[in-house]
């Protein structure tokens, strides 16, 4: 696959709509045609200033960037924002400013209708809004059940915006003593048809953050994250229709925090980094897994051609999976190639089912 036109980081915004791959930076832009392997410059973004990471989300016909602004490094607030882009027009967008507080950590997903945002809110407490694309606007949510936290994870089932994870407190120094984060277990649905949120059971799991949410179709899948500086590599899926959460098989990759894809029928698990590191290229990886839920079973996938690397743009595009930038090569920059791996379908007939 030949490299970008553009220049991008691992904290940049990408989003695949089915047919391409839309990658923002803020002073750069572009798009994939994954299955032709061609690049194209697309009109540059409005200029919205500097900030930690965006959230990226299709929805049908627009890619919206949103960022909760994070931090800097003296700890101030950046300032929240979201820029929307579509394709079809090769027009951006500003979109109007959410209610929610800028400072990082919020988590979100697309119903088909709505961007589902949570997260902390004022004086500690946790906050919950939805916008509408289509009349640029924002609406507040009941908070819901869970405490405020940072590095959560979110699906969409469907029906339901499913939250779990996370971490509060802690990870500072007072009075010359470092205090560790709480990490959590708990988690929670919010129903947009009846505007109401549940408590789901607590996962049997040692809680975490900064873990992976994947959604199948029937069961939220919750792999890997970060506890106690230690990257962790086991998980467990939650099916909403029973209310009941069961333990993944041990896999047999290397415990890291590593980029996902949901291929119809597997979880695709490609690269990512299992250590911490002063240089964050250090320890990454370039191998990968898929994960069957209906088997409960692992196996590897073949070898790509792509050095080790984090932070990826991670997307089944139908056909393969695409794998595109992340960081850091032994300048400590930014790579700007990618591949597609052809994931070969598992063994399994059509039609079987786990034991």
């Amino acid at each position: 696959m030949p490299s970008s036109p553009a220049s991008f980081n691992w904290v940049a915004g990408s989003v695949w709509t089915g047919k391409q791959a839309i990658a923002w930076n803020n002073s750069d832009s572009a798009s994939l045609d994954a299955r032709q392997g061609t690049w194209r410059t697309i009109r540059p973004a409005p200029e919205i200033g500097r900030h930690m990471g965006f959230a990226s989300f299709w929805t049908g016909q627009e890619a919206l960037f949103w960022d909760d602004g994070g931090l800097d490094q003296g700890g101030d607030p950046l300032g929240e924002l979201g820029v929307a882009y579509d394709p079809a027009e090769d027009r951006w967008r500003r979109i109007a400013p959410s209610p929610l507080p800028a400072g990082g950590g919020h988590v979100g997903a697309w119903d088909g209708h709505e961007l589902l945002v949570w997260g902390p809110g004022a004086q500690g407490k946790a906050e919950a809004a939805a916008y509408d694309p289509g009349a640029d606007r924002w609406r507040a949510l009941p908070p819901g059940p869970l405490s405020a936290r940072s590095g959560a994870d979110a699906v969409w089932t469907g029906t339901e915006f499913l939250l779990w994870g996370g971490s509060r407190g802690g990870g500072k120094v007072v009075d010359g003593e470092f205090v560790p984060p709480t990490f959590l277990v708990d988690g929670a649905a919010y129903t947009p048809a009846t505007n109401t949120w549940r408590r789901i059971p607590p996962a049997p799991l040692r809680p975490r953050d900064w873990n992976t949410a994947l959604w199948t179709g029937k069961e939220m899948i919750i792999w890997g994250g970060t506890a106690d500086f230690a990257f962790l590599g086991d998980g467990a899926a939650y099916d909403p229709a029973l209310d009941h959460w069961r333990l993944l098989k041990e896999a047999p990759v290397a415990r890291r925090s590593s980029g996902v894809a949901w291929d119809g029928r597997e979880m695709l698990v490609w690269g990512g980094v299992g250590r911490t590191d002063d240089k964050l290229g250090e320890g990454a990886s370039n191998d990968g897994f898929a994960y069957d839920p209906s088997e409960d079973s692992w196996r590897a996938l073949p070898q790509g051609p792509l050095a080790p690397r984090i932070g990826t743009l991670t997307a089944w595009t139908g056909a393969g999976l695409l794998i595109f930038g992340g960081c850091c090569n032994e300048s400590d920059l930014d790579y700007q190639d990618g591949a597609i791996l052809k994931v070969a379908p598992s063994c399994r007939a059509p039609g079987s089912r786990a034991k």
